[in-house]
């Protein structure tokens, strides 16, 4: 009786962790508002803490976009603090635009200096919303030169359209597809090897 009893509720026990990791796992961004306030007291720190480093040379740009700056601090969470650990580790001149309006953001992407560029913030695949009355179609550079090395859209890119990469870009980031903080966050740490292998090059030499 006492291994019946046993088995029948070690069998209640595996499906309830079947059946209820289904249901969490069919919730979309679940495990973000469990780690919500962590994820944006950690990435608040390093946007404090690194801002900017040599940004008076050609650098790469990591552009924040927001609409009320009373909630600017959850965009860091995306994925901005592993950007800025990568470049300040690797040596590599960057800065950080928190940016409210179209205009702010064309005068930082048709600055010279802006050699790469990284997007964050609410979008399509073709342009950027501010707010209501300030949205932004990337097809406004169709008539730029293609001066930049990179350009990597973290917002959502569904809706189809060209990427701001495909106007100005040598080479452009951008899927097709809506985006989360854990997608942005699990894509950029994955780019960002791409740096710390250069960073490992350089110091053998």
């Amino acid at each position: 009786m006492f291994w019946t009893f046993s088995l029948f509720g070690l069998f209640i026990f595996v499906g309830g962790i079947i059946f209820w990791g289904n249901q969490i796992l069919k919730i979309k961004d679940s495990f973000n508002y469990i780690l919500f306030p962590f994820l944006i007291a950690y990435s608040a720190y390093y946007k404090i803490k690194c801002p900017a480093y040599k940004e008076n040379q050609d650098h790469v740009a990591i552009i924040v976009p927001y609409r009320f700056k009373v909630f600017l601090i959850t965009y860091y969470m995306d994925g901005v603090d592993i950007l800025i650990r990568c470049f300040f580790k690797n040596n590599i001149p960057y800065k950080v635009y928190d940016c409210n309006s179209s205009k702010k953001f064309i005068s930082i992407v048709k600055n010279p200096r802006v050699k790469e560029i990284h997007v964050f913030g609410h979008g399509q695949r073709h342009g950027l919303i501010f707010n209501k009355k300030d949205i932004l179609y990337y097809c406004e550079f169709n008539m730029c030169k293609k001066d930049k090395n990179l350009v990597a859209q973290w917002h959502c890119n569904n809706r189809g359209g060209k990427s701001l990469g495909e106007y100005i870009s040598k080479k452009s980031l951008a899927d097709k597809n809506m985006r989360n903080s854990f997608q942005n966050r699990r894509d950029i740490y994955k780019f960002t090897k791409r740096y710390n292998s250069w960073g490992k090059k350089s110091k053998k030499h």
